[in-house]
């Protein structure tokens, strides 16, 4: 009787090695697995660092582009400011001018043929 709850005891005992040693297989899997994942995760960071580097020399290099172009424009401005805001206003003034009878031809024609001008409103 001794003998056998020896027995019975080393086999249990061997049991529970062997799903303890699964479960360290199984352990050592996942940890090898999250590491190859953090690797991933590192590289893809550095990766992000590099390319928001360069984004930002090139949104330097824009404002440095911008803040010469607004100096140019300021003085280009200040020397005769007057007659170009004006031939500017002329310019957009003749511009609308010649559209708006554009299309004020254009659906007149089409209401004198008595076709339907669709502008796109409502039904």
């Amino acid at each position: 009787l001794l003998m056998k709850k020896k027995n019975n005891e080393s086999v249990l005992e061997e049991d529970l090695k062997r799903a303890n040693e699964e479960q360290l297989e199984i352990l050592a899997s996942h940890i090898s697995e999250i590491k190859r994942i953090s690797i991933g995760i590192g590289e893809q960071v550095q990766e992000d660092g590099a390319l928001l580097g360069s984004m930002e020399q090139n949104m330097v290099k824009g404002k440095q582009m911008m803040i010469k172009t607004m100096n140019k424009l300021d003085a280009v401005l200040n020397s005769r400011s007057g007659n170009i805001i004006f031939y500017t206003v002329v310019f957009m003034l003749v511009i609308f001018m010649v559209l708006y009878k554009s299309c004020l031809l254009y659906t007149s024609d089409a209401a004198d043929d008595s076709l339907r001008v669709d502008l796109g409103g409502r039904r």
